[in-house]
């Protein structure tokens, strides 16, 4: 149930993981770290907020024949280009890293509450009809590095370049996504504002196995 999923719980879950990494050590040297605190507890936050639209009302869509394996694929590609980095990059306490990339970092949470939304409209109380078929995610060539690229060694410079890239992928992926609801379920993007004016190029289609 969502109360499994508490704010403290994820914050709890998320301190343990973080302090085994950068532990700060103000507090043992007597110096205050009120203001850092509130800082590192935004961001844990932050990281919850962020995933919990991945799944929060999205439930009754989990069988969906049609919107599904997009969804898949688009919640992969958030996980990965955005949050997975400050976690593999070790980067979950770079308070400057985070703020250097605001902007983008913001846009690509507005872009996941949409995309969300959008999908769960698309697929309403449906399963959909599709084909039978396997669909390889691993055949899509910009997800596969995608992954890949989590095993990197990134410093500040590239880290930083890496996010804004992914952030600029997404937009694309949000763009052709709303291209396919939009050709079944135009009414479906009403409201949405973070997708509306995006085109897609279609060059490449990341969505071509899916």
């Amino acid at each position: 149930s969502r109360s499994r999923f508490r704010r403290a719980d994820v914050g709890a879950r998320l301190r343990r993981v973080v302090c085994r990494g950068r532990r700060p050590h103000r507090h043992t040297r007597g110096e205050p770290f009120a203001r850092q605190a509130r800082a590192y507890e935004r961001l844990y936050f932050s990281f919850y907020q962020n995933t919990l639209p991945l799944y929060e009302g999205q439930y009754p869509m989990f069988g969906h024949a049609q919107w599904m394996p997009i969804k898949v694929v688009w919640d992969y590609a958030y996980y990965w280009g955005v949050l997975c980095q400050f976690f593999f990059q070790k980067r979950l306490t770079d308070v400057a890293l985070f703020g250097r990339l605001a902007e983008p970092l913001a846009a690509c949470a507005a872009l996941n509450r949409d995309v969300q939304l959008l999908l769960r409209r698309a697929a309403g109380t449906g399963v959909g009809a599709t084909s039978t078929e396997f669909v390889d995610q691993c055949a899509l060539p910009w997800f596969a590095e995608m992954n890949r690229g989590l095993r990197d060694v990134l410093d500040d410079a590239a880290l930083q370049r890496r996010i804004e890239g992914n952030a600029a992928m997404l937009r694309e992926l949000a763009a052709q996504i709303g291209q396919r609801v939009r050709a079944e379920h135009p009414a479906a993007l009403h409201g949405l504002t973070s997708l509306a004016g995006l085109e897609a190029t279609l060059t490449p289609d990341l969505l071509h196995a899916a």
